[in-house]
């Protein structure tokens, strides 16, 4: 994954470890069976089903809350742009968190990768 010099911090100073892997069919909200501690994920979203504005899917930061038996979404969609890694960066500090990803187009599949960046010490 290639950063740009702006972001030169965030190469030198992470591990970029990978958390997922996975193709994801269908349109379903897909839950990431991970949980994230870092603020700070890259993913990679590559689809062969393109809409007018490339998106591929959207990514959301969730939390689990066991004690009401549910999932509470805890940002906005990030938009994922097909064959581009985004650096998101969430301004909330929750953790450990969760993520949902759901596809752009109504039917297909995407393979998403996702690193989490772990700060060297």
């Amino acid at each position: 994954m290639e950063l740009s010099e702006g972001y030169s911090d965030l190469r030198n100073n992470y591990l970029w470890n990978v958390r997922f892997d996975q193709s994801i069919l269908g349109n379903q909200n897909f839950d990431i069976p991970r949980e994230f501690t870092s603020g700070i994920v890259a993913v990679l979203a590559t689809t062969t089903n393109i809409n007018p504005r490339n998106i591929a899917g959207y990514l959301v930061q969730t939390v689990n809350l066991f004690q009401v038996g549910g999932v509470a979404q805890t940002s906005g969609s990030y938009p994922l742009p097909n064959k581009i890694p985004r650096v998101i960066i969430f301004p909330d500090g929750i953790s450990p968190f969760t993520l949902r990803f759901k596809l752009a187009f109504p039917v297909g599949n995407c393979r998403v990768k996702i690193w989490e960046a772990i700060p060297k010490t």
